[in-house]
């Protein structure tokens, strides 16, 4: 079927009463997988990305209490 290859950086900058969340993503896809429509692709990663900022708020909720 293929392999998928991903690496993703969070960088968190703190400006007076604000922090700033950057993040930068890259994938590399080999075999069938790699043919996958990209809207397809584009609709998993959207859903990964939401949990994952969900799951950060839950966090950094946790730790403002």
């Amino acid at each position: 079927m293929g392999s998928v290859k991903a690496a993703c950086t969070v960088d968190l900058a703190d400006d007076a009463d604000n922090t700033h969340l950057s993040y930068n993503a890259d994938a590399e896809m080999e075999g069938k997988i790699a043919a996958t429509p990209e809207i397809i692709l584009k609709g998993a990663v959207k859903i990964a990305l939401d949990k994952f900022f969900k799951n950060f708020e839950k966090q950094v909720s946790v730790i403002r209490a």
